[in-house]
């Protein structure tokens, strides 16, 4: 049986390959494709890994090197300098060299929904990967079962650098508390900032400055930058201009996602909220969400919304 330090130890390497691992590629000379960083889970993931090790030295290399096994996504794109793969390449040279740590990839997958069909087999039979990312379905699985089951909140104090401590409480205690089980923090949480991917409306100041506007309070005031965004040529050089940007997928995250525009009108698509007797209901089918689509339609038929952004 392996030991609890070790477990416990082994768990928070976690912690640094999560955050260093994303490309674990060789830097790749002009004039070939860079390498394609691995798709990011639709949910927080967290990271967890059992191995038996000695405690690193001071300066946070392990003498002799240990062998940490991973598993991960690697987009078929992803090209090597000639004589290097997955198991050899800067990165992994760059973590034995400074942390006397071995990478060993049991598997990769090219696409998200293949790592996860291919994690859980590993789960169900009990053979995890001493590091892998899991999202929070798969960490609650994980829970119940004695394949990580050590409480990192010691090593977790004791060893996190007080910059990372920081990054992981800006938002309160929601990223630990969504990797702590019964009591336990079983995996460290994997965290991105909230604001950042906040569905907002975000307005160009260089085009707003330009024609002499103010950033709008009021649905009123929107629609009435969106025609100037359309009509006045902000950039100086005859258009076209589409006062509102959109992609396809519309309420997809990022850049062009219209959740904003529909949260306006208190319409949230994709999301269970409560109806006004208090009743949970799935936001999709409110009748807010009917208005809000009325008023992308008019602005559509009006030539403010791109005329292909279905295929964009």
């Amino acid at each position: 049986m392996k030991s609890t330090t070790a477990r416990i130890l082994a768990l928070l390497f976690s912690l640094l390959l999560t955050v260093s691992m994303a490309a674990c590629t060789t830097p790749t000379p002009a004039g070939t494709k860079e390498p394609t960083k691995a798709p990011e889970a639709t949910t927080a993931p967290e990271t967890a890994a059992p191995v038996e090790s000695a405690p690193p030295a001071s300066n946070g290399k392990y003498d002799p090197p240990i062998t940490v096994t991973v598993i991960r996504t690697i987009d078929d794109t992803t090209k090597f300098i000639s004589g290097e793969d997955i198991n050899n390449n800067a990165w992994s040279r760059m973590y034995k060299d400074e942390l006397g740590i071995i990478l060993k990839y049991d598997w990769t997958a090219s696409t998200s929904q293949q790592y996860d069909d291919k994690l859980n087999v590993n789960i169900a039979s009990g053979m995890i990967p001493d590091v892998m990312e899991v999202n929070k379905t798969q960490l609650a699985r994980l829970s119940k079962t004695d394949l990580i089951n050590k409480d990192l909140q010691g090593v977790y104090d004791q060893y996190a650098s007080p910059k990372l401590k920081e990054i992981i409480l800006q938002e309160g205690t929601t990223a630990l508390d969504s990797a702590t089980f019964g009591g336990k923090l079983i995996g460290l949480p994997d965290t991105g900032s909230s604001m950042d991917g906040a569905p907002m409306l975000w307005i160009r100041q260089d085009w707003l400055d330009k024609l002499g506007m103010k950033a709008p309070t009021t649905m009123e005031e929107f629609y009435v930058l969106v025609d100037a965004f359309t009509t006045k040529d902000p950039e100086g050089n005859g258009g076209p201009y589409y006062g509102l940007a959109m992609t396809k997928d519309l309420y997809a995250g990022g850049f062009a996602d219209v959740t904003g525009f529909f949260n306006a009108y208190h319409a949230y698509p994709q999301i269970w909220v409560k109806d006004a007797s208090g009743k949970l209901v799935y936001g999709s089918y409110l009748p807010e969400m009917r208005t809000a689509l009325e008023q992308l339609k008019k602005l559509y038929s009006d030539g403010k919304i791109d005329k292909e952004f279905a295929v964009k």
